[in-house]
């Protein structure tokens, strides 16, 4: 299944960043963290943003398959910007452009630098989206 090896070797990636976020303060997609974070604690959401699949050739043997694995980080409030900025700039260049995964045999190539949108409030957390462009080709 391509979205299925897509999604495992993103996550797979994303938990390797040095000095990232635990799996277990990570939400990813329909599930929880596994440890509920304390108020002090950073957490992270995944969500991987599917474009329609294209199939550029005229017998639509090949399929490209690309979208959006974002990762929503959420620190604590009133401790400025510079930790929740700091994980997402980590995160942003553990996924260098050009960067090529593999999953089951299935490539996936990061496509152009991930981008950091500006912090904001959510409930007590605030939050960063660092926004990861993908594509595949099978």
């Amino acid at each position: 299944m391509s979205l299925t090896n897509i999604r495992t070797a993103l996550d797979t990636r994303l938990l390797s960043t040095p000095n990232g976020l635990a799996a277990s303060l990570t939400a990813w997609d329909n599930k929880g963290t596994k440890t509920v974070p304390t108020a002090t604690q950073a957490y992270q959401v995944v969500s991987l943003l599917p474009a329609t699949p294209d199939n550029p050739t005229l017998t639509e043997e090949t399929t490209i398959h690309a979208g959006i694995y974002q990762v929503l980080l959420c620190f604590p409030v009133n401790a400025g910007p510079l930790a929740a900025e700091t994980a997402a700039q980590a995160i942003a260049a553990h996924f260098n452009a050009g960067l090529e995964l593999t999953h089951n045999s299935q490539k996936v190539r990061i496509r152009g630098t991930p981008s950091i949108a500006g912090g904001y409030l959510l409930q007590e957390r605030y939050c960063v989206p660092v926004s990861i462009r993908y594509n595949s080709i099978v």
